[in-house]
């Protein structure tokens, strides 16, 4: 009585998101974890099969920092940059990955937007700091994973000018 391969794997992704929701403060767990989901990621059989699982919708759809509490924690930057190439990496090896980045990149522009306010507003703080370190490393990371044109524009079209540059200018 053995499990479809497809359940097998949908078990996998769910402990590997259960290991970054609440394993946070074990770097040992944390960076495993992201190397396991990494090589899922980018191994085009496996990318195909993780794209075929509600998990990973899920996953693609609540990325926040509400869902995975080291997103907030500004001393798991690596982690969070190769957090994001593999969700980018996963997405963007979708048929029509179009179709789903605008709800995938919208928390990264919504912050981007809040950063943009405060810098505007001629604000500085070390939390301003933070904040656009992180989306630095979650941008950086998103980049990192666009393959070819159509992704990476995609990308830069997100970003590039109106929100990259308030960004810039709050360093």
């Amino acid at each position: 009585m053995g499990l479809e391969h497809t359940a097998v794997v949908g078990k996998l992704v769910n402990k590997l998101c259960n290991n970054l929701r609440a394993w946070a403060d074990d770097e040992s767990v944390m960076t495993r974890s992201l190397e396991v989901f990494h090589d899922m990621a980018f191994t085009y059989s496996s990318v195909k099969l993780l794209n075929a699982l509600p998990a990973t919708d899920f996953i693609l759809k609540n990325h926040g920092p509400r869902h995975y509490p080291f997103l907030d924690d500004p001393s798991q930057g690596r982690v969070r940059t190769k957090f994001y190439t593999c969700l980018a990496r996963v997405l963007f090896m979708q048929e029509d990955p179009e179709l789903k980045f605008d709800e995938f990149i919208r928390p990264v522009m919504e912050q981007l937007d809040s950063i943009k306010e405060r810098v505007a507003n001629k604000e500085s703080s070390d939390e301003l700091a933070r904040r656009v370190a992180g989306i630095g490393r979650d941008l950086r990371g998103i980049a990192a994973a666009a393959h070819n044109k159509r992704t990476y524009r995609l990308v830069f079209d997100a970003v590039f000018p109106d929100r990259i540059t308030p960004m810039v200018q709050s360093c």
